[in-house]
């Protein structure tokens, strides 16, 4: 019976995924709460953060940012208990999107600093381009230039190096 509820959970998932990307946040918040319920009943914890991660997503999407934080932050707390850095990372980033949405721009950079850690220390080359983006946007909203102009420079170091061209 486990592995039915996983395989359901995932099935959810994934029917979360597809309304999300068709913008049906209803029906995504709908089946990813489903699969995260299946989740937390069969004690998936790489799952339920998963879970936790996506519907925060969604609420952002929404606006209701109360409910991303809280959402983030049980997934945020899961990855560390499961030592998942990569996973953590993204958990990171979407915090830092939340507090840079609310121009909480010192707290985003706090968080945006974390994710560029964990990027460096595991040498994730692909994603340090975009992690020292985020971390130049916080600089400069604070007025702090000569460290934003540092950090996109960065950035656009890291993305020639894996041949990023997101405007081609």
């Amino acid at each position: 019976p486990v592995t039915i509820m996983v395989g359901e959970s995932l099935c959810y998932r994934t029917l979360g995924s597809f309304y999300y990307n068709n913008s049906d946040y209803i029906n995504a918040i709908n089946n990813f709460q489903l699969a995260l319920n299946l989740a937390i009943e069969i004690g998936e914890k790489p799952n339920i953060a998963k879970g936790y991660h996506n519907l925060s997503e969604l609420y952002f999407r929404i606006g209701d940012l109360d409910q991303a934080t809280a959402l983030l932050d049980k997934s945020i707390e899961l990855k560390v208990e499961l030592g998942d850095s990569l996973s953590l990372a993204k958990g990171y980033t979407a915090t830092g999107n939340l507090h840079y949405s609310r121009s909480n721009n010192k707290e985003a950079l706090n968080y945006y600093k974390k994710t560029l850690k964990i990027y460096q220390e595991k040498a994730i080359v692909d994603e340090l381009g975009s992690a020292y983006s985020n971390v130049g946007n916080a600089f400069s909203d604070l007025g702090n230039r000569d460290s934003a102009l540092f950090c996109y420079q960065k950035s656009i170091e890291y993305h020639n190096n894996i041949g990023y061209r997101d405007w081609e």
